[in-house]
């Protein structure tokens, strides 16, 4: 499933910024098949108190990155080297990352996207997104935003050959902005209107992601 718990699957190591595959990124559970899901909290709008952060200079690990993880305060990096006007084809996936995701996973995202030779290859621009987001903080409000859309956009999330799941889900809304998480669930909306969400997850997964 593209939307269960698997961005962790993109790479062996989560930690390395060049982390990029020509493959499609696993956002789904190893038993169903879909794309990775986002967890919201009770919110479910991703607002101020979705960012999950923990007080002012507070070293908030998780543990499964096993260090410190990504969330609103700024990431540990050189912000010298955050620059996206320096990269031409860069500057506007920069601009849609620092809109969509919590400053700490856009900031390790943008290092990435500005190490590669262009933005111009939508794979590698996504991998880097991917290798972001696998290093988010939890956040309580995950899995309230997700609940609300997950079942709505497909019946069957979860199951084998679905494309979302609740885990995958809460594992990209971890990650994400109010901004992000409005324009993720709006994406979603409007599939699930048109009826065609279950097959057009991907589509969504892709937009937010680039």
């Amino acid at each position: 499933m593209i939307l269960l718990g698997a961005v962790a699957t993109l790479c062996v190591d989560l930690a390395l910024f060049g982390c990029s595959s020509s493959d499609p990124p696993q956002y789904a559970s190893s038993s169903a098949g879909g794309v990775p899901g986002t967890e919201a909290g009770p919110t479910g709008d991703g607002g101020a108190a979705a960012d999950g952060d923990a007080g002012p200079g507070d070293a908030t690990t998780d543990p499964i990155v096993n260090g410190p993880c990504l969330d609103s305060k700024p990431a540990p990096l050189d912000a010298s080297a955050l620059d996206c006007t320096a990269s031409a084809t860069c500057s506007a996936v920069c601009a849609r990352v620092l809109d969509r995701y919590k400053l700490g996973v856009a900031q390790t995202a943008i290092a990435c996207l500005l190490a590669l030779p262009s933005c111009a290859t939508a794979t590698d621009v996504r991998a880097c997104v991917d290798t972001a987001l696998g290093n988010a903080c939890s956040d309580a409000t995950s899995a309230g935003y997700c609940t609300s859309i997950v079942k709505a956009c497909d019946p069957n999330a979860g199951g084998v050959g679905s494309n979302i799941d609740q885990q995958g889900c809460v594992s990209v809304a971890n990650g994400l902005s109010s901004a992000g998480r409005s324009a993720f669930k709006g994406c979603l909306q409007s599939k699930i209107e048109a009826g065609t969400c279950p097959t057009e997850v991907v589509t969504c997964a892709d937009e937010i992601r680039q």
